[in-house]
């Protein structure tokens, strides 16, 4: 069985954005070497301050982003929304939804307790 990419993730999906910290003066204006990554679906944001390299950094926020638990419920969802997985769920619920046998339709009665519908005096029907 082959297989098939369902999603793909680019740099444009995410913001990437560097800056400095520490030692003021020209040491700040030359060195923008830690990495801020953003995910606008999730809202998400790490830093990457370890290293004095700009890539190990962005490397180290990336991976950070992608192994938070919020990232990954966020892919998994995703994951199947594009196999067309969540749709036959969705279809599934407006079925059962739709059902008489599955709604409960209540009201309030003169005392202003919730009752059933059927159980509601003729006035309020």
């Amino acid at each position: 069985m082959e297989k098939q990419k369902l999603l793909s993730l680019t740099r444009k999906d995410f913001e990437i954005s560097t800056f400095s910290s520490g030692k003021g003066g020209q040491h700040q204006n030359r060195h923008n070497n830690f990495v801020r990554i953003y995910h606008p679906p999730t809202k998400l944001s790490m830093i990457g301050t370890s290293s004095k390299s700009q890539t190990q950094n962005r490397e180290d926020a990336f991976k950070r982003l992608v192994n938070h638990p919020k990232f990954r419920a966020w892919l998994r969802v995703e994951s199947c929304k594009a196999a067309g997985l969540i749709n036959d769920v969705e279809t599934e619920i407006d079925k059962s939804l739709s059902d008489p046998n599955n709604l409960r339709i209540e009201g309030h009665d003169d005392k202003g307790r919730w009752v059933k519908i059927d159980e509601c005096s003729d006035e309020e029907q």
